[in-house]
């Protein structure tokens, strides 16, 4: 594993009674975003405690692959359509691994 890999935790929270509307539009992002180049890892999970809260958790070759996932397609399209679902915005975590 390269030594300049980057680890990814997304959470959000959306609107009340959105919950389901907001998953059929992760299944289609999630789908879309592990095309993407430098894509090693990406999901969306479901709070278990508050079914409101999801997190993305991704994990990218470098940080320039993130960040040319955050201005790409799928991305810019999750927010034309699902933008308005959600309740809290986007908190977004970098991490390192320990095993480098």
């Amino acid at each position: 594993m390269a030594t300049n890999d980057v680890w990814v935790l997304a959470r959000f929270v959306c609107k009340e009674g959105m919950a389901e509307e907001v998953k059929k539009h992760l299944k289609v992002l999630v789908n879309d975003v592990r095309k993407e180049h430098g894509c090693r890892f990406d999901d969306c999970i479901q709070d278990a405690e508050n079914p409101l809260a999801f997190t993305f958790v991704e994990h990218w070759e470098t940080a320039a692959d993130f960040d040319a996932h955050v201005a790409g397609a799928p991305a810019k399209r999750w927010a034309e359509q699902a933008g308005h679902l959600i309740a809290v915005p986007v908190d977004i975590k970098h991490f390192n691994s320990i095993w480098h």
